[in-house]
């Protein structure tokens, strides 16, 4: 969060690693809030996802992913 208790953001995209934003006012056009418009922000989020995507174990590691398919799943993986 900036220094008035807002969000920060670049068209959605924190420096935190896996927490995107979507639907903000003014997340990226004047639209990003209105469900007829949030398409173009959610395509460059689920893009954004699909290419920082990573694997978690259960141990806590992280291996890079293969490239996701159309459906931009996110899979946490459980090593026995």
């Amino acid at each position: 969060m900036d220094s008035e208790g807002s969000v920060r953001h670049r068209r959605g995209v924190t420096d935190v690693p896996g927490l995107y934003f979507l639907g903000l006012s003014w997340q990226y056009t004047r639209g990003s809030a209105l469900l007829g418009w949030v398409k173009d922000d959610a395509e460059f989020i689920a893009a954004q996802i699909a290419a920082n995507a990573t694997t978690i174990t259960s141990e806590g590691r992280t291996e890079q992913d293969e490239p996701l398919g159309a459906t931009h799943e996110i899979r946490v993986r459980e090593e026995t």
